[in-house]
């Protein structure tokens, strides 16, 4: 990881610790965030995640960050948190809140009419009748 043609050119490789480097990780730190604690830069971590026992352990730490949201959501579930329950259920079945519904607007001739189109989207969210997300379609 030096640089040059003579021996001993280049920069002095910044010593990271794996151990350390996963329990960083398991903070669900950025890399900047990890970049900051190891004071380097952020290109060094980019770099570095192309080793494989450093993106490992950067992986390994990332994992046990969701296992530990994970646990916090099923105790949530279990303490009868309904919100949690739904979210929780719907995301282990890979299931999104979506919904049908028809609209009729003008024939669109032009740039106008587009015009006219998105007003008519946009009335309807004021109203409530649609959501923005829902009138993007």
């Amino acid at each position: 990881m030096t640089g040059g043609k003579r021996k001993g050119a280049g920069r002095k490789v910044i010593p990271i610790d794996l151990l350390e480097l996963e329990k960083v990780c398991s903070l669900h730190c950025s890399d900047e965030d990890v970049a900051f604690y190891f004071r380097v830069s952020v290109q060094t971590i980019v770099n570095r995640r192309k080793q494989p026992a450093f993106a490992a352990a950067m992986d390994r730490g990332t994992a046990m960050a969701r296992l530990k949201v994970r646990r916090a959501q099923m105790k949530l579930l279990e303490e009868g948190n309904a919100t949690m329950a739904v979210w929780l259920g719907k995301s282990m079945l890979g299931q999104r809140e979506t919904s049908s519904m028809r609209m009729v607007l003008p024939r669109n001739r032009g740039a106008r009419d587009m015009g006219k189109a998105a007003e008519k989207v946009k009335q309807a969210a004021a109203r409530g009748k649609i959501t923005l997300a829902e009138g993007q379609g």
